[in-house]
């Protein structure tokens, strides 16, 4: 991990000599954090000493008590994210159950695709891939909306990359679902525009700056600390839920620029996400528009699937959950006879209605694949029909 990410995390007062110290690591090459933890603080001492000499052209002596006072601390913490440790696996085991009582994971409203992704407590990362019209934005929703309705005292924080929200659409999901106080529920749901990594990066800041605070609070019991900090004129409640959608509009631009420069960038903003997700339980969708795989992905059970992820393979680490979102149409590849008959739709016959009617359920028939899964098994896919608004289970006979 870079050092100028984790200098804010130590206490502000060693903040000023923190940045002066980054500052002479840097120029000596030191940039990251297991650098500073796996070399020696007497060469690193030396080095800089001889640095500052060299900067004040005298023969001035860096005092070790003066760089000892700033290093120490930095050090100690970049050996905290440096060292391996172990627990036992009692404890991880206890440390699962706790989390999965205090967690409540409602589902997608699919089914099948619930029954695939059984052993999800509903803390991590989702990643869902697919290209546009393939209900990536409404599966979302309709994740979202099932949670905001069954606990009211959580909020979601929608990252919009698009400007393409419909709170319509929103109303409309809930309406189905037979949710009466939707106005309660969307109140719960705050809406960002974000177009940059500049501002992704500002307002995930924000929401781990707003979960500090509460969690300070709730230790410290300080009725003097004040509401934690907001985005914007939100309903109070927990963080509890983030939605990127998409991240491909983020995040191409860079790797497009310098995929050299992009990679370490997009790597730097997606560890501090993880962090924040597991740090306060967060569940976390994220949106992604694929890239073309030739021949094909050999990742996914079908044979007829050229799309993949696109931000590498070094990105999958990151996801707990990777599900790769196709139609119907492109994956059951239709035969000669079947094209030609599709062909039809226009004729006014009763068979032409027919098959103008089995066309348009095709197409709206999408098939779900779950590419990675770090609480079950992978490799196991399910279909569901949707007119988007509604998300259907479709059963393969």
């Amino acid at each position: 991990m870079r050092l100028n990410r984790v200098i804010h995390r130590l206490p502000k007062p060693l903040v000023p000599e923190l940045e002066h110290l980054l500052v002479l690591l840097e120029g000596i090459g030191l940039r990251s954090t297991d650098q500073v933890a796996f070399t020696d603080q007497w060469d690193i001492f030396k080095l800089i000493s001889e640095l500052e000499t060299d900067n004040r052209n005298s023969d001035v002596a860096f005092s070790f008590q003066a760089f000892s006072a700033a290093y120490d601390p930095l050090y100690e913490h970049c050996l905290s994210i440096e060292a391996a440790t172990a627990v036992r696996g009692d404890q991880l085991l206890l440390a699962e159950e706790e989390k999965a009582r205090d967690l409540h994971w409602d589902g997608t409203g699919l089914e099948g695709l619930d029954e695939l992704l059984h052993g999800f407590s509903g803390t991590g990362i989702i990643e869902m891939t697919g290209k546009s019209e393939v209900g990536k934005t409404l599966l979302s929703l309709h994740v979202v909306l099932r949670h905001l309705s069954m606990d009211p005292s959580v909020t979601c924080t929608w990252i919009d990359t698009r400007a393409s929200f419909s709170p319509k659409r929103a109303q409309d999901i809930l309406r189905i679902l037979s949710i009466s106080d939707a106005d309660s529920v969307l109140e719960g749901l705050h809406v960002v525009d974000c177009f940059d990594v500049d501002n992704l990066r500002s307002v995930l800041q924000q929401i781990d700056s707003s979960l500090a605070f509460e969690a300070l609070a709730e230790v410290s019991f300080d009725s003097e600390a004040g509401p934690p900090p907001q985005l914007s004129d939100e309903k109070p409640g927990r963080p509890r839920i983030i939605v990127i959608d998409t991240l491909t509009n983020i995040l191409a631009p860079i790797l497009a620029a310098s995929a050299s420069q992009g990679q370490p960038e997009i790597h730097a903003l997606m560890e501090g996400l993880q962090e924040m997700v597991r740090k306060y339980d967060l569940l976390t969708l994220v949106t992604q528009t694929p890239v073309t795989a030739l021949p094909t992905f050999p990742l996914s059970a079908f044979s007829t699937t050229t799309v993949k992820p696109p931000l590498g393979t070094s990105f999958t680490y990151f996801p707990d959950i990777s599900l790769l979102l196709q139609k119907s149409t492109d994956v059951f590849v239709m035969d000669s006879y079947e094209r030609k008959m599709m062909g039809t739709r226009a004729t006014k016959t009763t068979t032409g209605d027919l098959l103008e009617r089995i066309g348009a359920d095709q197409e709206s028939r999408i098939v779900v694949e779950v590419i990675k899964n770090r609480s079950g098994p992978s490799g196991t896919w399910v279909m569901f029909h949707t007119d988007g608004i509604q998300l259907h289970d479709v059963t393969v006979a």
